[in-house]
């Protein structure tokens, strides 16, 4: 039985933490084992034995089931906020790609591209101290291309369609 000097559990004591463990080493015994599980457990954080009533374990669930409600709860709001965010992103893309100065302004760079693949060839052969600059140039270039390419699959979004 309880004794009446027993500690209770608090939210935050110890005891409340290790109890739901007791509680679920103790199912995995038989019901002469419980005892001595509940006595090992205890004595290795030295707190006194205490044993729950059934209203206690009642008890004990039902704040259980009100933490794994309110985690359920909190995880599906970080979804729609996620799910809004995602949301919010494809349409800005989808206005940048849309927008004929965006279109403009790709179908420059992949002129002026042109042009510094020119210059390179003619220079290339001629002055092999221009590598260092050409190199800055392509990696220029690549990051531009990366950049309308991502804003471009973002806008899309990730759809698969089969060819018939």
């Amino acid at each position: 039985g309880n004794s009446p000097g027993a500690p209770v559990p608090t939210p935050g004591s110890a005891m409340s933490e290790v109890l739901p463990q007791l509680s679920q080493n103790a199912r995995q015994y038989s019901s002469e084992d419980t005892n001595s599980v509940l006595d090992h457990s205890l004595s290795k954080r030295t707190l006194p034995r205490r044993t729950m009533t059934g209203l206690e374990e009642y008890e004990e669930a039902k704040e259980e089931g009100h933490r794994v409600e309110g985690l359920k709860k909190l995880m599906s709001e970080s979804k729609v906020i996620r799910t809004d965010t995602m949301a919010a992103c494809k349409k800005r893309a989808a206005a940048i790609a849309s927008n004929p100065f965006f279109n403009f302004a790709v179908a420059l760079v992949i002129i002026s591209n042109s042009v510094f693949l020119g210059i390179q060839l003619e220079l290339g052969t001629q002055n092999s101290g221009n590598a260092m600059a050409f190199l800055v140039g392509h990696l220029i270039y690549a990051i531009l291309f990366t950049l309308e390419m991502a804003i471009r699959f973002i806008a899309a979004g990730c759809r698969v369609e089969l060819i018939t």
